[in-house]
């Protein structure tokens, strides 16, 4: 059960597949893995959103690991793009928790919400920080003040999910498995 390879399911559960059947995910068809997956866990009806979802995920997070972004080396530019393609992702994965069946939320939180919206979080806080300097050097006060205080609550976001993780969803289940320090 790689359920208990918390937090990362998808990964090990791809890995397993693959082992099991070798030819199932070649290189070709390794992108549909995500849709794969989704469906096998939340359903056909959602499954198209969530594969999208999981594979913007992946894709921000291999691009630079939210626990490692505090040594990336992005532009300004880089940055501002980063931070909105995070947000347009916690959109999306807001649009769909909407749509999800109750049996299924705390699932939902754990394998979509918790990693993108922590990782949005987390880039925001990060980066954002890093950002309102680079704001403050080019004379942008307002903009700077603005940029540190979303990067101070994106800190408190992370918090926030965190305790949900661990001490309220399936009624604190997989308490003290997140730190967000």
């Amino acid at each position: 059960n790689v359920g208990d390879l918390k937090p990362a399911e998808y990964e090990y559960q791809f890995a397993m597949d693959l082992a099991w059947d070798i030819n199932a995910w070649t290189p070709e068809k390794a992108n549909e893995y995500a849709r794969h997956w989704a469906e096998e866990h939340f359903g056909s009806e959602l499954a198209d959103e969530i594969g999208e979802i999981k594979t913007k995920y992946t894709e921000l997070a291999a691009s630079g690991k939210p626990e490692h972004v505090h040594v990336s080396t992005l532009s300004v530019k880089e940055i501002e793009q980063r931070l909105t393609d995070y947000n347009a992702l916690v959109e999306k994965v807001k649009n769909v928790e909407a749509r999800v069946p109750d049996r299924l939320k705390a699932a939902y939180f754990e394998l979509i919400l918790y990693p993108a919206e922590g990782a949005a979080a987390m880039n925001e806080k990060i980066l954002g920080a890093k950002l309102s300097f680079d704001y403050m050097n080019s004379g942008k006060t307002k903009e700077a003040l603005e940029m540190a205080e979303r990067s101070k609550n994106a800190y408190l976001k992370i918090r926030d999910l965190t305790y949900t993780y661990n001490k309220v969803n399936v009624s604190g289940k997989w308490d003290g498995i997140m730190s967000y320090s």
